[in-house]
């Protein structure tokens, strides 16, 4: 049966990441009871460099279910960075890896379906928002002007996806050989060229706690990619570096 690595990035996440862990372990459980994954399946925390408790919570959450693997990184290097450290550790121990963020405004119950859908054939499986409601109207609108304008840059971007996806082994390590010093995997998964399909689901409010990825965040994220895409700038460097790993 095949291992699965859920890996989620935490940035000053310790109020929700009590919610979140319990979610993810119980789909890992429910996925086992069914013989859809190995009972060798993760959770692989990411700490991005947080400045509250969330690293201690995660050790103590490691101490308690061995299942829940911690990553913590040197500083706070990025989302996306975070995600390809979480990525790079499960490579290793781990046949699927899904990426979800930890305030389980993607849901987590979308991952069986993922699951299924890779089984089928499908090397990469999409989490494509079916509604937009919990947005702002501001955040709506700068996301609908980003994909258009991917589109006209002839630019592979699924629209409603944010960072929620499975990958299996194939495009793991093809995506390892890329050297680029700014990954967007936005736009770069799709870029690899491996089958895939796309699982539906309704974004939700935060579980608990406060965002640490404002409107201004979001927006400095897209004026960049699009920096990039269109040769005007070149966007700063998103390296890591691992400080400690619990397995």
């Amino acid at each position: 049966m095949m291992k699965l690595a859920i890996v989620t990035p935490c940035l000053n996440e310790e109020e929700v990441l009590p919610i979140s862990a319990a979610r993810l372990l119980g789909i890992l459980d429910s996925l086992t009871a069914e013989g859809l994954i190995a009972p060798e399946s993760y959770l692989i925390v990411v700490n991005d460099g947080s400045t509250d408790g969330t690293w201690q919570l995660v050790e103590r959450l490691h101490g308690e279910d061995p299942r829940v693997l911690g990553v913590d990184l040197m500083q706070n290097s990025g989302h996306q960075a975070a995600l390809l450290a979480g990525m790079s550790v499960a490579r290793e121990i781990a046949d699927a890896v899904v990426t979800i963020d930890s305030d389980l405004q993607d849901d987590p119950d979308a991952i069986r379906e993922m699951v299924i859908r890779h089984a089928e054939g499908a090397e990469v499986v999409y989490g494509v928002r079916n509604n937009r409601d919990t947005d702002t109207f501001m955040k709506r609108s700068l996301a609908h002007l980003f994909y258009a304008i991917m589109r006209l840059l002839g630019t592979k971007v699924i629209p409603d996806h944010a960072d929620f996806r499975l990958m299996g082994l194939q495009s793991l390590h093809k995506l390892a050989e890329y050297g680029e010093d700014d990954i967007y995997l936005r736009g770069l998964v799709p870029k690899l060229g491996f089958p895939s399909a796309k699982v539906y689901y309704a974004r939700a409010e935060r579980a608990a706690g406060e965002t640490s990825y404002t409107f201004w965040k979001s927006l400095k994220l897209a004026f960049g990619v699009l920096g990039e895409y269109t040769g005007i700038k070149k966007r700063r460097g998103s390296h890591y570096e691992i400080k400690t790993v619990l397995k």
